[in-house]
Formats: C-alpha cells, sequence, structure tokens
C-alpha cells in the first residue's frame, strides 16, 4: 500500500499541544512499522517554517523524495470571512496534489483544523483518491455545544461542515474506547469503521535524576519550589483549571501551606489574569498557583520527575495523554472518571468526580497524605504506561488499513467487468484517415466501428475528404480550427501520434487541448525535423531536441549533424508529460520511454494492435497477381528502408537454395523511396540472371497489399535502429496465416514463442538463408506456424477485445492521469461560490498554486549557479573552474538528471539559456530566460562563488529546500573569512554572510581540497550554524586540464613587446591575480 499521511497537524498551532505530538509520533510509528508499505507525507508550504523540522524527525525513517509539500493561496483561516474564496479553494488544490500522489489510503492527522490559521483539510470536496482515513480525537465541541458553539455562529457552521467532511471519510482511528463509543453513537459512523488504535508515548518521558543544581536551575526557571502538584493544560473550559484552584483551596491549611499548585502550558494573559483573579478571591496567595508558561518536552518530563502529585481534572478527554506521561516519568497520578481518563489511568481508586471540588480535594489530600497511597499510584503508574507505546498503536492502524484497502480493491476490480454506460461519452478522435497514404489512417479505420460502442466520436483531421464510406456514414469530420474553437464540447480526446507529415497539427493541438495519445512511433524526430524545414514551425525540432534531451543534444547535433541527432534523440518528451496517458503497442516503446526519461509504467498502456482474421481466398489472389498454383513466393511487406535491411533480405535469398529453383520468387511489397533499392536489385538480379523472379511493387493500394499477403507463402520481416513502433505488416502475415521469419529486434522480440520463426537480433545472412530452406522444404512447418499465428491474432488482436482495453485506458486516465485531474481542478476552482476579496488576485494566486503542486517530471534537475559567470567571466581561477566542470556537467549528465544553469536576478532564479547556448555555440536558437522551476530530487549547485545572489535569494533557496531540493555548494576557501586583511572590508562581511547562509541551508559542502574541508571544519565549530539535518563534507581536487575550460585564446596587441623583454634576459613569471595574499610584494623583495 502506498500510505500518504496529511501531517499538518504537527506543523500549525497544534503541533505543541496534545494533537501535534500524537500526529508526529503516530506518523514515526507508522514509519518504523510500515514494513513492504510505502509511508509518504503530505505537508502545507504555508508554515514554510516547519517542514525542515520535520524532514529531520524523518530522516532515516522514510525517503525524503517522500516528504511531498503542497502550495495553497492564503490566508485561509475561517475565523476571518474574507478568507472564505481561498479556503474553499484550498481545499480543492490539496485534495488533487494529494490524488497525485496515487495513494491507496490518505491520512488526515488532524481534521477539525483551519479556523485560526492556514491548515487546509476537506474530505471529498474536490475528489477523493484511494481510501480516507481520519485520526478521531473526540467530539467535544459536538457534544458541549453550549460551552464552545452556542455565541459564535460562522465557528459552528466552520465546525459542523468538519464534522460532515468527518462522515465523508472511509475509516476512523479513534485514539481511545472512548471517542470510538462516541463517535459510533452520536455521529451514527459504522463501528467496523470505527478502530481504537489508542495512543503511545514518547520514550523522552521516563524516570530520571537530576543533579540538584540541574534540579535548582529547573525550579528556578520556572518560579517553582517543591514539592508541588503538578497540572499541564491550556485554557479550556473543559480543561477544569478553576475547578481544581476551587479543590485546591479546599485542602487543609497545612497542606495547602505546604504545597504549590503549578499550571504548567502556555495560557494567554486574558484567562491567566482571571484564573489570578479566582485563586485571589479564593484566598490562595498569588505563590502558591504558579503560572509556568510553555515548557518544552524535555523541561516537561523533568517537571513530571520532580512533581509530589500529578493531577488531571478534565472533564472530557480524547485520550488524556498528560496522564500517561505523567505515569511514564514515575509519577503518583490521580484523574477524572469521566470520558476516556479512566481507561488511562486504569485504576478506579484512582479517580474523582471532576464535576465536584471537593471529591477532587478529597483525593488530593488522600494522595498528598498517604505515603503508601502515593508510592502504589507510582509503581501503578510505570506499569501502566508500559500498555500504551506508539508502535502498537501503528500496527493496528496498519491492520486497519489492509481491510479496508482489500475492500477498495474488490470495488475497483468491478468497474471495468460490466458493459459500458448508456451514455456514450464524446469524444474527439485526432487522426489522419483513408485515402492518406498512411498506416495510422487504414488503422483508425479499422478501430473506429469498434470504439463507436463505447463513444459518441466526431473526427478530426485537416483532409476534406475521407474515402472509407462507413466512416463518412458514421462520424462527422470536423477541421482542427473547428476544433480549436469547439474544445470543450468533448469530454476525451485521443490523439493518434506517429512520426511523418500527416500528424502536423497535432503537436500544437495536444499543446492546448491534451488527452490521450495512441503513440504508433516512439520517435517523432522526423515529424518535427519536417516542421522545422518547411518552415510551419521554425526551429521545432530545435526546441524538441533541448526539451527533452538537454544541452548535450544540442552540442552532439552541432558536433555530427541533423541527420545524426534525428536517428539518435525521439525528441517526444513534451507529447508525453501533456498526455493523460500513453497508449502503445508494445513494452520496447515503453522500455525506450524508461531508458530516456526514466517514467514508470502508470503513464503508458501496452495494448494489442486491433486486427481482424480475414477470410483468405490464396487461389483467387494468386491468379489475380498473375500467379502459379506451384510457385513458391516469399514477400517482404512495408516501405523499404535502411531500418526494414531489404538489401540482407536480397542477399539471403541469392545465397539460398530459392534463388536456384525457378519455381521460387522473392516480391517486396512496399513503396521505394529514393529507388535507390530498385537499382540495386535491377542491377543484382540481372547479374544473377534471374530477372522476373524478384521484384518491387511499388506502393500497393489496399486490396493489392491484400492479394500478396493471401498469395505468400513465407514472409521475412527484419527490422534494425527500431523507433519504439510495432510492425503492422507483421501482425497482418499472422493474421493472413503467412509463415513468418523475424529477427529479436524492437517490438518484433516480443513475439510469443512458436508463431513466427525467431532469429537473433545480429543475424548473419546465412541463418536467414537457412530459415527460408527449412521453411521451403517444410510444408507441416508452414502449415504449424500458419495455424499458430492465426490462433494468436484471434486470441490477443480481436477488435472487440482490444477496443474494450482502449476504453478501460481512456477512462482510467480520464479518473486518475494528472492531466486530467488539473484540468477538472481549473473548472471546479471556477465554480467555488464563496466571498472573495479580489476574485482576480485569487484566481492568480490559486493557479500559482495548482502550477506549483504539479508532480514533477521523472527526470531531475540540477541547477547549476552562474551567477556571476554568466554575466562577467573575470578569467579568474574560480570562474575558469566553474567553467570547465559546467562543460563537464553539459556533456555528460548524471543518469537520470538534466543540467540547467540559472542566476540570481531580482530575488528569483532564471535559466541560463541565452548564455549557455553562447557557451556551446549555438546562439543561433532562441531559447528565453524563464524563471527556474525547481522540485524534489532536483540539486541547486552553487559553482559559481556569487555571494549577492545567494545573499538576495535566501528565501528562494529555503522555498526549494522545503520542496526537496537538494543544496549543494562549492567551497573554494575560506579565506576572506579567516584572513579579512587580506581583502577590501566589504568584501570579508559578505563572505561571512555567505558562509552562514550555506552552512545553515545545505544539504552537502564540496571543498577543493582537504585543507578546506580542516578550515571549513573548524569554522562550524566555532559558530554553530542552525540545522537540523547534518551537514555533509566532501572534497574534491580541481582539474588541470586547461584546454577543458575553454581557456581564452591568442595574444593582446601588444604582446611582441611584453614576449621580446622576456626574451631577453633571464625571466620569473607569476600567474594570477595582483592582491596581497598572492605574495607579489614578498617575491619582490626577494630580488
Amino acid at each position: 500500500m502506498r500510505i500518504v499521511i496529511d501531517l499538518q497537524g504537527a506543523q500549525n498551532d497544534s503541533r505543541s499541544r496534545g494533537i501535534g505530538r500524537y500526529s508526529l509520533a503516530f506518523a514515526q510509528a507508522l514509519a518504523r512499522q510500515a514494513g513492504e508499505h510505502e509511508l509518504w507525507l503530505a505537508l502545507n508550504g504555508r508554515f514554510g517554517d516547519t517542514i525542515e523540522p520535520l524532514r529531520a524527525a524523518f530522516d532515516g525513517l522514510i525517503p525524503q523524495e517522500r516528504i511531498r509539500v503542497f502550495e495553497v493561496p492564503g490566508p485561509t483561516a475561517e475565523i476571518d470571512p474574507a478568507n472564505a474564496w481561498r479556503a474553499r479553494a484550498a481545499e480543492r488544490i490539496r485534495e488533487a496534489f494529494v490524488a497525485d500522489l496515487r495513494p491507496d489510503i490518505v491520512h488526515i492527522s488532524s481534521l477539525f483544523e483551519g479556523w485560526g490559521d492556514d491548515t487546509v483539510t476537506s474530505v471529498g470536496e474536490f475528489e477523493r483518491a484511494g481510501v480516507t482515513s481520519v485520526t478521531l480525537y473526540d467530539l467535544i465541541p459536538y457534544l458541549n455545544q453550549d460551552m464552545y458553539l452556542a455565541d459564535d455562529r460562522v465557528r459552528k457552521k466552520w465546525y459542523f461542515r468538519k464534522l460532515q467532511a468527518l462522515k465523508n471519510a472511509d475509516l476512523f482511528l479513534a485514539i481511545s474506547e472512548s471517542s470510538r463509543r462516541e463517535a459510533i453513537e452520536h455521529l451514527r459512523l459504522p463501528a467496523d469503521r470505527v478502530v481504537n488504535v489508542s495512543a503511545g508515548l514518547d520514550p523522552s518521558f521516563r524516570p530520571v535524576s537530576l543533579r540538584p543544581e540541574e534540579r535548582k536551575e529547573l525550579l528556578r526557571r520556572y518560579g517553582l519550589e517543591e514539592p508541588f502538584i503538578l497540572y499541564t493544560c491550556v485554557y479550556d473550559r473543559r480543561k477544569n483549571v478553576e475547578g481544581l484552584i476551587h479543590a485546591f483551596s479546599l485542602l487543609p491549611e497545612y497542606l495547602r501551606a505546604r504545597f504549590r499548585l503549578a499550571l504548567a502550558g502556555t495560557i494567554q494573559e486574558p484567562y491567566s489574569r482571571k484564573l489570578k483573579q479566582v485563586a485571589a478571591r479564593l484566598g490562595l496567595p498569588a505563590e502558591k498557583v504558579i503560572f509556568t508558561g510553555f515548557v518544552p518536552d524535555e523541561d516537561l518530563v523533568l517537571l513530571c520527575n520532580l512533581c509530589y502529585l500529578f493531577i488531571f481534572p478534565s472533564l472530557h478527554e480524547g485520550f488524556g495523554l498528560p496522564a500517561l506521561e505523567a505515569m511514564a516519568c514515575g509519577a503518583a497520578v490521580i484523574g477524572s472518571n469521566t470520558s476516556s481518563i479512566p481507561e488511562v489511568i486504569g485504576r478506579a481508586d484512582a479517580l474523582f468526580d471532576p464535576t465536584k471540588p471537593q471529591a477532587i480535594a478529597e483525593k488530593m489530600a488522600q494522595a498528598l497524605t498517604d505515603e503508601g497511597f502515593r508510592q502504589s499510584l507510582r509503581e501503578h503508574g510505570l506499569r501502566q504506561a508500559k500498555k500504551f507505546t506508539w508502535d502498537a498503536c501503528a500496527k493496528r492502524a496498519l491492520d486497519a488499513f489492509r481491510v479496508v484497502h482489500a475492500e477498495e480493491m474488490r470495488r475497483k476490480r468491478s468497474v471495468f467487468i460490466d458493459p459500458p454506460p448508456r451514455r456514450r461519452p464524446r469524444l474527439a478522435y485526432v487522426s489522419p484517415l483513408p485515402p492518406a497514404r498512411s498506416g495510422i489512417a487504414d488503422y483508425s479505420a479499422e478501430l473506429l466501428p469498434e470504439l463507436a460502442k463505447y463513444y459518441d466520436i466526431e473526427i478530426v483531421a485537416p483532409q476534406r475528404e475521407v474515402s472509407d464510406p462507413w466512416i463518412v456514414a458514421n462520424f462527422p469530420l470536423r477541421s482542427p480550427e473547428w476544433f480549436v474553437a469547439n474544445a470543450q464540447r468533448f469530454e476525451r480526446i485521443l490523439y493518434h501520434l506517429g512520426n511523418s507529415e500527416f500528424h502536423a497539427q497535432m503537436l500544437d493541438l495536444l499543446r492546448h487541448h491534451p488527452g490521450v495519445v495512441v503513440l504508433h512511433d516512439f520517435y517523432l524526430s522526423g515529424l518535427l525535423n519536417w516542421l522545422e524545414v518547411t518552415g510551419r514551425d521554425p526551429q521545432a525540432f530545435s526546441h524538441a531536441l533541448y526539451l527533452s534531451h538537454g544541452y548535450a543534444a544540442l552540442a552532439a547535433e552541432k558536433a555530427k549533424g541533423r541527420e545524426q541527432a534525428l536517428w539518435t534523440y525521439p525528441s517526444n518528451l513534451e507529447v508525453l508529460e501533456r498526455a493523460w496517458g500513453v497508449i502503445v503497442h508494445s513494452r520496447h516503446a515503453v522500455e525506450l520511454a524508461r531508458a530516456w526519461y526514466g517514467f514508470d509504467g502508470e503513464r503508458f498502456r501496452v495494448i494489442p494492435q486491433p486486427v481482424a482474421l480475414p477470410s483468405v481466398s490464396r487461389d483467387a489472389a494468386r491468379a489475380r497477381l498473375g500467379l502459379g498454383p506451384d510457385e513458391f513466393l516469399v514477400c517482404s511487406f512495408g516501405m523499404l528502408t535502411p531500418t526494414k535491411m531489404p538489401e540482407r533480405i536480397l542477399s539471403a535469398w541469392l545465397g539460398s537454395s530459392l534463388a536456384r529453383d525457378g519455381r521460387c520468387c522473392l516480391v517486396f511489397v512496399g513503396e521505394d523511396p529514393d529507388r535507390r533499392f530498385q537499382e540495386q536489385v535491377a542491377q543484382q538480379v540481372g547479374e544473377s540472371g534471374m530477372a522476373g523472379r524478384v521484384q518491387v511493387t511499388g506502393f500497393a493500394p489496399p486490396d493489392r497489399y491484400k492479394d500478396w499477403l493471401a498469395a505468400a507463402d513465407v514472409a521475412v520481416q527484419l527490422r534494425a535502429m527500431s523507433r519504439g513502433e510495432t510492425s503492422r505488416a507483421i501482425l497482418d502475415c499472422l493474421a493472413y496465416g503467412v509463415p513468418l521469419i523475424v529477427n529479436a529486434h524492437g517490438s518484433a522480440a516480443e513475439l510469443t514463442d512458436g508463431i513466427a520463426v525467431k532469429l537473433d537480433e545480429d543475424f548473419r545472412d546465412g541463418d536467414l538463408a537457412a530459415a527460408l530452406e527449412r521453411l521451403w522444404r517444410d510444408p507441416a512447418e508452414r502449415a504449424r506456424l500458419s495455424a499458430a499465428g492465426r490462433d494468436h491474432v484471434r486470441l490477443h488482436h480481436a477488435p472487440g477485445r482490444v477496443t474494450k482495453e482502449y476504453w478501460e485506458a481512456i477512462e482510467t486516465w480520464a479518473e486518475e492521469s494528472v492531466a486530467a485531474r488539473r484540468r477538472r481542478l481549473v473548472l471546479a476552482l471556477a465554480d467555488v461560490d464563496a466571498p472573495s476579496g479580489s476574485r482576480e488576485k485569487d484566481l492568480a494566486a490559486a493557479a500559482v498554486c495548482v502550477q506549483a503542486n504539479r508532480p514533477g517530471p521523472p527526470l531531475k534537475q540540477i541547477l547549476v549557479d552562474v551567477s556571476v559567470l554568466s554575466r562577467h567571466d573575470a578569467g579568474t581561477g574560480i570562474h575558469r573552474v566553474t567553467r570547465a566542470i559546467l562543460l563537464q556537467l553539459l556533456a555528460r549528465p548524471p543518469a537520470g538528471y538534466r543540467v540547467e544553469p540559472v542566476y540570481g536576478t531580482g530575488g528569483l532564479y532564471r535559466y541560463a539559456r541565452s548564455y549557455t547556448l553562447r557557451l556551446l555555440g549555438r546562439a543561433e536558437l532562441q531559447l528565453a530566460d524563464d524563471p527556474v522551476e525547481a522540485g524534489d530530487g532536483d540539486v541547486f549547485l552553487g559553482l559559481d562563488l556569487a555571494h549577492d545572489a545567494i545573499i538576495n535569494n535566501v528565501q528562494t533557496i529555503m522555498h526549494w529546500r522545503n520542496r526537496g531540493v537538494k543544496i549543494v555548494f562549492i567551497v573554494h576557501d575560506l579565506l576572506p573569512a579567516l584572513r579579512p586583511d587580506w581583502f577590501p572590508p566589504e568584501v570579508g562581511v559578505l563572505h561571512q554572510r555567505w558562509l552562514t547562509i550555506i552552512a545553515s541551508l545545505s544539504d552537502a559542502l564540496v571543498c577543493i581540497s582537504r585543507s578546506v574541508v580542516e578550515d571549513l571544519r573548524r569554522w562550524l565549530d566555532s559558530h554553530h550554524p542552525v540545522r537540523h539535518r547534518p551537514l555533509a563534507l566532501h572534497w574534491s581536487w580541481s582539474g588541470a586540464d586547461i584546454e577543458s575550460s575553454l581557456p581564452s585564446a591568442g595574444l593582446p596587441a601588444d604582446a611582441e613587446e611584453a614576449l621580446s623583454k622576456l626574451r631577453a634576459r633571464p625571466t620569473f613569471l607569476m600567474v594570477g591575480t595582483v592582491e596581497p595574499r598572492k605574495g607579489y610584494a614578498q617575491a619582490l623583495n626577494a630580488f
């Protein structure tokens, strides 16, 4: 299972209270117990200062890339009605973000949030993803509405919206049996979906011993003296603080004289003033009731160890964690006999009625005066606390997750079992059609009648005529221009995309109107090049080459030429990223996507091509072709290009016994684009005296093509340099029962064993000749292959079966793909009906968040900072090193990354595309220096020494790090910080600031020598930068191959004068900038 935990409960104002501590500890326990399951965290970017501490809290428990940050427009706090539109929009944006993570379980750590801060929680406001689980703490405001909701209509409305969200959930993890019973009884939640997972303890809550000076300092810090009674709380009427003060005042005078009452926790000033007035009115001196203020956990542990008695008089709790924490520290604990507190304390004689101050006072007095009773409470508490562990809590939760997930999987499996719904979604079908001389046109003519069972289809194509009468009669033909104006009328769009000019307009349509893509050719470089050279889209191929393959591909094209680049690079990344999903016809195409871009299989669906079994009349076909019944016909089908290896087929045939038998002939059925092969055939056949027995038909119209298929005895279909396509000719041969020989290359390697003769990918001509002879001499084997091929087509390629797979894929992606969900989200945001202070401004902010939350591409970025170098290359050593490393990174990007130089300007970073193109000698290309989009898995490499850029962009770098960008800086030296006297005064100050920033924000620092590492280590030890995770220190020497750094070349105009002086006498040469630390003055003094 993939379990996504919304951990905002550990980010917001609750993080220092019980809910925050519970949320964090529960999530950490789930991470420890997850086993084979994936645990992910979803964090709110509006609480930026909490993200790095949470990353640190899970460091080593889950991979950092599974901690994801979402952005929402703000403020959203619902205490202010002016935030209503943003709050509703944020709910939809957050749900879309979570759905993009493809969770099986979504667990919301704290649902009842967002009243006073920018926490955003909801269930089903946009759309559900997986099973939604919620931690159920309590229903205290619902059960005590007079206390919490009576005087605030706005808050009451907010709370009841959260109650509805709670009921919308699928699973409820109660923190106590008391909370479970309340939910079942008062909200009528299904009992089997409300699970008591209980709670656990932070291991820091344990008995500890303090040295006398530590004890004294702790008491001084909180204004306490021993002995004292402790209650940890915030001000809330149900916490019964006034009742406790009243009870304390009822203690006998000698006990009041001896003990103090310590109220530990943040109680805001108006409430603390009120409580002090209550105490004074009851005759308690100010020094008897102590308000400690906020107490961090590490001090709370010590106070629980020091207190004489811990009391928990709350009127209503969901669990009662403070009592458990105190027991774990060895404190004597007494508490209320209501809600969940009895199951936590686990001892009836330690309980009292919290509504009666006299009952509280009596139990307090017993515990304060009866040493045997107090000691037994301490011993019992230690035993009781051991029953509550977070790991046990997590195991119970995981068991509940497994049950509901299994039920959800059973439900999902049933979705596509039944026939499609009676209302067919309206689908735009974008494809060439007959009479276009395209295999995809013929493919569509076969698919459309079957697909119409599932969709109300209209065709989009630039052609004016369609020759297929079935299509003309049933499907309206729309122009691309009409489609652009009416695209919103369609619920689904299906693009059939290939690597030819027949698909010229599809790329732009897909760019603006995403849909499902059937990718017939993985490589689209030919189409893009055609668009560029014909002027229809200037630089179409160059831009696609950069977007898909980065600067290394642009440099390779310059070095090796356009033709080599067309063959080497698919250049199709934009298509794959914009598509809702991609249908391909072979696993080979999926492997190419994984190899080139790192895509997983979620974006792809391998669906066989639809092939109807023809009724074959061999004799009639042979008669139409003028073939005799005893002629042995070997055919190869398809356009005669080098990738089909027709020369190899001819060579093998001429070298076989078939060439010497006058009854055997070889026919290439297909077009020869440049007629080179036909000339080769004429020459070789003429020389061998076999004229008439080897021929090239040229383009074969459909009927003629089918005749050759029906007439053939054997077919040979070879492939080299696959472009990710699937051979329709191979399937046609199998459907017609033609015994088939292939080589195991590309999609042909996936053919089921036994349905064709499969040669090695790199076969020899002799292997092919031997296979031809074997089939020629063995009619029984030909008959077996014929039957096996047709059976294979019947089983796997039946049009009805294939179109059902189409429907399932299209509908799955329409529901679950990121692109389709984003389209629905935009529409949902437009429909938000709530007050907005500035609708235009709010919509713009929401759009920014939607874009920021988009899942990043599988190929991650290395963002190389060249802020100084890109503006002014001063030729210094640092710039030479920066330039050399940059060139190597551009030429050889690490696997899984693309390298992008960037520069800081105006409080943000931009891609340094113009500079990089000049550096690579490709200045003729035009690429904009757009703002950088960085996200999880990217790396920011501070390669250049850019003091100002880093200081001015601290917030940007912090934001990137929160979002999962790894921050790495190169440290060339610390000299301006260690020896400021060697530099202008401002340089030392800047360098100190720069060091402080990078030491705080970096994941790793890479020094140029071991010596610099040691200097840096000493600097860190003395300056103590604020950090939450360890800082990795590395070193790597700079290179010395000057020629690899694009060094300056040539001589200045006055070079001869200087050189003549050097030649005239023995000369000592010093190279480097003239500055004090270089020792020029010492050298002169030495002379």
